[in-house]
Formats: C-alpha cells, structure tokens, sequence
C-alpha cells in the first residue's frame, strides 16, 4: 500500500488509461484489470503526493524505460490535475467528480483546504473524512463511512 496517489498507467496496445483506487494500492488497481484476447496489459506504476515540484519521470514513473511516450504524457497530465486540485480545487468537480474512485484526493483537498474552494456534491459516494472542522453545506449523503475528528458542519446531511 503506497501513502499517496498511486495510479497504473495501462497500456493495451495502442490504448493508454490511468487507473486509481482509493486505497493507494498498485495491487489492487491492477487486480481490476480485465483480461482482453490477444491483447496483453502492460502496466507502469507511479505515486507523488502532489506537493511541491513535479518529479522528474524517472522518479514518478517505475520502469520508465519501457514506458510509451504518450502513456509518459498522460501520467504527468494526471499528476499536474492533482497538483492544481490540491492547490486551488481545480479540477475537483470535472477530472476527480467520482468521489468514490478519488475519495483520497478530495479528502486530501479538504483536509488542506486553507483557503481552497472545496465543494462538496450533494452525494458523496466515497468514505469522507473530516479532520479539524469543514463547512460542508451542500452535502446530503455520504455513501461511504464518515469519520469526524473535530467539528462538522453540513446542515442538510440527515442520519439513516
């Protein structure tokens, strides 16, 4: 299990993806990976935190010689994306919208948020936790666990 954000770049055949799970596990992730006929996944694992400087490809990237150029390109798109949303939120609502699949990155977001616009959907499908205080007003639903370490305020989030 890697700390934060690990994802695989996939290559199948000229076909390049990045995959995620919220738990940070390379295994996991590539546990998920369907098996298509005559066509062999190849996979490139890479994790940053999103803080500071964006590595260098070699660091970001295992195996980076052996990894095609535009899978290269993809993989540091994803990570400049979460650069940007830890630092500004941007990207939040459109690139990382599935809350269950990048329950890490929002919770990150949230946790850092000093200033940062982090607004939450009505749904949140992933686990949410809160640590320190958070004004979550739009929030009605969290479909995964919620732990609070502090205070919460989301006036329309209604107990089951």
């Amino acid at each position: 299990m890697c700390d934060f954000h690990s994802i695989l770049g996939v290559a199948i055949g000229d076909k390049y993806e990045i995959r995620h799970e919220p738990g940070n596990s390379h295994s996991e992730t590539a546990d998920k990976l369907r098996n298509l006929p005559n066509r062999k996944a190849v996979i490139f694992e890479a994790e940053w935190n999103g803080e500071g400087e964006l590595p260098s490809d070699s660091k970001l990237i295992r195996n980076i010689g052996e990894c095609p150029d535009r899978l290269v390109k993809k993989i540091r798109d994803h990570y400049i994306k979460l650069k940007e949303a830890l630092a500004t939120g941007k990207h939040l609502s459109d690139y990382f919208s599935d809350t269950k699949k990048y329950s890490d990155v929002w919770n990150k977001a949230i946790a850092i948020a000093n200033g940062v616009p982090v607004v939450l959907p009505k749904v949140f499908h992933g686990n949410l936790y809160v640590d320190g205080s958070a004004k979550l007003d739009a929030l009605t639903e969290v479909g995964g666990d919620l732990s609070v370490y502090g205070e919460l305020n989301a006036p329309k989030l209604q107990r089951k």
